[in-house]
């Protein structure tokens, strides 16, 4: 539209100038300036018509390029539209991504319990801390290995001499799970230290071999004692010179 308001502009300009020319030259002198005209006075030439101005051509602007994120057809001069407000209690601000969970370890297997070893029970004729006699005289031999497991090293080797310093004959009742609950003498030693030292390693021993089939259990022992402090059970003896 400028442009052409440019070309309507200059035309009008060069319809002025001609028509400003065609009024002087078809102006003629009156005959009174013609004779007080003096006659050195050459007449004045016809002035030139001066060039018609014509305009340059406008040059068409420039177009101009899109910006990024503005597509072709857009002016450049267009205002990016603005963001719609945000609603009221809202926050403007995109909310940020929720973290992503980290990852589980594997559970670690669980090894298989192991299986409980139970103690295989003893049998009469072996000792440990259960037994399976059936009557008292083969839980005496239970108990009688039992003391010799427990003093080895008191235990008198070989046979005994003829004259020993006590022999004395006790009760012990052993409860089900082998501890001693009563001490009974049928011969008690002579000597006191004797009988308190016998009934103190009867008791240190415990618990005896426990009676699985009999429950409670009543053994009578016979402890030969020699004067050195050694000593032998009857039911294991190796006999006297």
């Amino acid at each position: 539209m400028r442009i052409a308001f440019l070309n309507v502009f200059a035309a009008f300009t060069l319809l002025l100038q001609l028509a400003g020319c065609s009024v002087v030259s078809l102006r003629e002198p009156s005959p009174e300036a013609k004779t007080n005209r003096p006659a050195q006075q050459p007449l004045m030439s016809k002035p030139s018509l001066p060039a018609p101005h014509t305009p340059a051509p406008a040059t068409p602007p420039e177009p101009q390029r899109p910006t990024p994120g503005q597509t072709q057809d857009s002016p450049a001069a267009a205002v990016q539209a603005p963001l719609p407000a945000p609603l009221p209690g809202t926050s403007s601000a995109r909310p940020a991504p929720a973290p992503a969970p980290a990852p589980q370890p594997a559970p670690m297997p669980t090894p298989p319990p192991a299986p409980a070893t139970q103690p295989a029970p003893l049998s009469n004729q072996s000792a440990g801390l259960q037994s399976l006699a059936t009557d008292p005289l083969s839980y005496r031999k239970d108990a009688a290995r039992h003391l010799y497991q427990h003093y080895a090293q008191r235990i008198y080797k070989g046979k005994l001499p003829p004259l020993l310093k006590s022999v004395s004959v006790v009760e012990v009742l052993v409860g089900p799970g082998g501890q001693v609950l009563d001490i009974t003498w049928s011969r008690p030693p002579r000597l006191a230290e004797v009988r308190q030292e016998i009934e103190s390693m009867i008791l240190k021993a415990g618990p005896f071999p426990a009676p699985l089939k009999l429950r409670k259990v009543t053994y009578t022992e016979t402890w030969l004692w020699h004067a050195s402090g050694l000593f032998q059970l009857d039911t294991l003896t190796e006999g006297q010179r």
